[in-house]
């Protein structure tokens, strides 16, 4: 599921500083009893120009 989406123009070998927030509620999700909860747990964001060129980044919500 796409989160935080922007598209960022970068010319050929430029590099820039991203930063975005997530909060709880962009992590939930409908569990079997049909409630909209964001669990605990690791995940795990990729991040890229495209989905075969990413890089991993993973974080914990307690």
């Amino acid at each position: 599921e796409l989160k935080a989406f922007k598209k960022v123009l970068l010319h050929p070998g430029e590099t820039r500083r991203i930063e975005f927030s997530l909060t709880a509620s962009d992590l939930a999700f409908w569990n079997r009893e049909m409630k909209f909860v964001a669990e605990p747990g690791k995940f795990i964001l990729y991040i890229g120009k495209n989905a075969a060129e990413t890089q991993e980044v993973s974080f914990e919500l307690k």
